[in-house]
């Protein structure tokens, strides 16, 4: 189990596993675990993101906006 947390917490050989189909961990867990990631960019912009699930071959994920639009990265 430690080696497997030591395999999917290295972020190039994560990849390398996913491209030859070999990662340990399920993609619903892979894709819950980064919209986990996100959510704390996302809510320190007034936002929120809440993990669905999988239905099929989709992943879902509810993005709410903090109403206040682009912020200040849009330019004037």
């Amino acid at each position: 189990a430690a080696l497997l947390d030591r395999v999917s917490g290295d972020e190039l050989l994560a990849h390398l596993l996913v491209l030859h189909s070999l990662h340990p961990e399920p993609p619903e867990r892979r894709a819950e675990r980064a919209v986990e990631r996100l959510r704390p960019a996302v809510r320190e912009r007034g936002g929120d993101l809440e993990w669905l699930g999988v239905e099929g071959d989709v992943a879902r994920v509810r993005v709410e906006s903090g109403g206040g639009g682009c912020g200040s990265g849009c330019g004037a």
